[in-house]
């Protein structure tokens, strides 16, 4: 657990300050007042009178105070963020309570702990502590980086040296901390082998270092009254309760927990809970003990043969288990291989790592420097914790989860990887996060289906929550069109399909002379396409932007943002969470309906276990996701009362096949135009 913080106090952050309602009020009550027109908030800037803002904080508070479960659908223009964040900072601050924020996205993490709170704040005249917790690897450790200037032939290459240099000048300078403050960003081998790690920064090694930010903030959250993470923190710490890493826990979320874009909470839980195990990172990790090939590594310093060699026959056996991994998927023409069978291939990384954790504790135990000692333990812990990650796949001993080998992109430091995930959620989150007395809120812009929370509730395990769906305040009638080419071929007519899909992106961002969003299922589609339009746009003189992997998803955003006119072609990730409110954006055209693919192994395995159960696997599951995935894609467009544009669908399968009525039933309620020509040529 990292985390980066700052304590709030707002008779230092000046501005307009109207006194809080009258202490008899419930908190409920109060909270209503506080976002009504003659509330506190009203003396900020830009306040907007929102009815149903003042609804959902009520309901929020109420949950919080008698400690119950709530799901919240808000639509987009509700308020969402300051309806939770006032009842949260109140119930804490007034009841003793320590709460946690999560979000999906890092930009929403940021938008609350920059923008939001920092409002809400000034208009309070009591002091909060809050505070932002990120990742631990987003934080350096001052040990490692001394132990690098200290030793760098031994562990990096020479043109390494001059990032080391300039990675330890920064760390003198920093006020966070944070690896985001680095301009140009650390290349990832080598920051991974300077950041902080659980067993090297402890409470007990690293409490009196003044350069260490990760125990320090650390200290600030356990007394927070609001913590505010992303769900891939919350989750990676929640499955500390499996017995994963002992060293974190969730105290700091003892009373309440908001989950903020929950609509994403089953997948990245899934993700957490389960098991993943890559190639190339594994190789990593090895080689930060011994590289073969530079005959550089942790073992060099200590010049322990003995450990050397284990480290070689380690090495060997990752990459003859991943031979016969990848012999025996492939069969396939499948990037995912289900394995549906426990010990497919012998394990014959087994007992070289277990050889190599016995020779590391010994290296350890020889070793005079204090810090290297350290090191080389956490080096043994982690082995063994490969191991039985390792074995705990190849032998199938997690219940109820399901195995493939996945296939990454070519060039993908990661190589191939394995994974094993929960076929429901539910049993865990029961079992982790349901128990006790600890108030729950979800809310998102889609969590329901048909005005239903049921697919919802059923994913996640939740019983009976109190419920509420608030509509969005934007006026869409006015803001939004929706236009639907009708003689699109339908997809599995892929040649045909993709030039018309050619043809219209052409049309339609000639129309929004660029400023489009172009949302694909599909990445070889993506990239195919935007290959074959790339000279179009450059004559038109729109930008390209392209998610192609490399350029992480924040930056391509900012890059769109800072270029009129551009086209981004994104593909799963862009669909949800992104915020581009103003002309930036004006036009967002998806090329399909967003239907999950149906071979993938964990669909397959949900599929079959509704099936046995006497259900639809469409009606009951994939038809569901692709309708909360396709509100989502459709919610990109408008983020503000100033916004205009236009959604393209360019599927006609929304026309011609029987669920397309479910799609049409999910639309907000603005013109939806049939376009029965072809496009113009463009």
């Amino acid at each position: 657990m990292e985390v980066a913080s700052s304590s709030f106090h707002p008779e230092k952050n000046g501005g307009c300050r109207r006194p809080l309602p009258d202490s008899h009020l419930s908190p409920a009550d109060e909270a209503e007042e506080f976002f009504s027109p003659r509330g506190p908030l009203s003396a900020a800037r830009h306040f907007e009178f929102r009815p149903q803002q003042g609804r959902m904080a009520r309901a929020v508070a109420q949950v919080l105070e008698e400690k119950g479960v709530l799901a919240v659908e808000a639509g987009t223009g509700t308020g969402k963020s300051l309806a939770y964040l006032f009842p949260a900072l109140r119930c804490a601050h007034d009841l003793g309570q320590h709460g946690v924020v999560s979000t999906h996205t890092l930009n929403l993490q940021a938008q609350l702990f920059g923008r939001d709170l920092p409002l809400l704040l000034r208009t309070l005249s009591d002091s909060f502590r809050v505070v932002l917790l990120k990742g631990r690897r987003n934080y350096f450790c001052p040990r490692r980086i001394d132990q690098a200037l200290r030793h760098g032939g031994d562990l990096f290459a020479l043109r390494e040296t001059e990032e080391i240099h300039r990675i330890a000048r920064w760390s003198f300078e920093t006020s966070t901390g944070c690896c985001e403050e680095l301009d140009p960003p650390p290349e990832p081998g080598l920051w991974s082998r300077l950041c902080s790690e659980p067993q090297l920064c402890t409470a007990r090694t690293c409490q009196d270092n003044p350069r260490c930010f990760y125990q320090r903030l650390r200290d600030q959250s356990a007394e927070a009254d609001l913590t505010i993470v992303n769900h891939a923190l919350f989750f990676s710490l929640l499955a500390g309760g499996l017995g994963s890493d002992p060293c974190e826990d969730l105290s700091f979320a003892k009373d309440f927990v908001i989950f903020d874009e929950a609509h994403q909470v089953e997948t990245v839980a899934a993700r957490h809970l389960g098991l993943s195990l890559s190639e190339g990172q594994t190789r990593s990790f090895l080689q930060r003990l011994y590289h073969p090939r530079t005959g550089r590594g942790l073992l060099s310093i200590l010049r322990a043969a003995a450990s050397i060699r284990k480290s070689k026959e380690a090495l060997s056996a990752l990459a003859l288990l991943f031979d016969n991994l990848r012999a025996a998927a492939s069969a396939s023409q499948s990037r995912e291989v289900r394995i549906l069978r426990a010990d497919v291939v012998p394990n014959v990384l087994d007992a070289p790592l277990a050889e190599l954790a016995e020779a590391i504790q010994d290296t350890a135990a020889q070793s005079a420097d204090r810090d290297l000692k350290r090191e080389m333990e956490d080096h043994a812990r982690k082995t063994l914790g490969l191991r039985a990650a390792f074995s705990a796949f190849l032998g199938q001993s997690l219940p109820d989860h399901v195995y493939w080998i996945e296939a990454q992109d070519s060039g993908s430091p990661e190589g191939t990887r394995l994974a094993a995930v929960p076929l429901s959620v539910a049993p865990l989150l029961e079992r982790l996060l349901y128990q006790g007395e600890r108030a729950l809120v979800f809310t998102s812009a889609t969590l329901t289906i048909g005005g239903s929370f049921h697919h919802f509730q059923k994913r996640l395990g939740l019983r009976e929550p109190r419920t509420l769906v608030l509509d969005s305040s934007f006026d869409y009638v006015r803001q939004m069109k929706v236009c639907i080419p009708s003689g699109i071929p339908d997809p599995s007519e892929s040649v045909s399909y993709e030039a018309a899909l050619e043809a219209w992106i052409r049309y339609f961002t000639t129309q929004s002379r660029g400023s489009a969003f172009v949302l694909f299922t599909n990445r070889r589609m993506l990239f195919r396409l935007a290959s074959r339009l790339a000279s179009f746009f450059e004559e038109k003189g729109f930008p390209l932007l392209v998610q192609d992997g490399i350029v992480d998803r924040h930056r391509l955003l900012e890059r769109f943002r800072a270029s009129p006119g551009a086209v981004l072609f994104g593909a799963d990730s862009f669909w949800q969470g992104v915020d581009v409110p103003g002309e930036a954006l004006s036009c967002v055209i998806l090329t399909r309906l967003p239907f999950g693919t149906p071979d993938h192994p964990l669909a397959q395995a949900r599929a079959e276990r509704l099936q046995a159960d006497g259900s639809d696997p469409f009606l009951s599951y994939f038809l569901p996701e692709a309708l909360l995935k396709f509100r989502q894609g459709i919610g990109r467009l408008i983020r503000s009362r100033e916004d205009r544009g236009t959604i393209a669908i360019l599927d006609s399968r929304i026309l011609t096949k029987r669920y397309g009525r479910s799609f049409f039933g999910v639309l907000p309620d603005c013109p939806v135009e049939i376009l029965d020509q072809d496009p113009p040529i463009a």
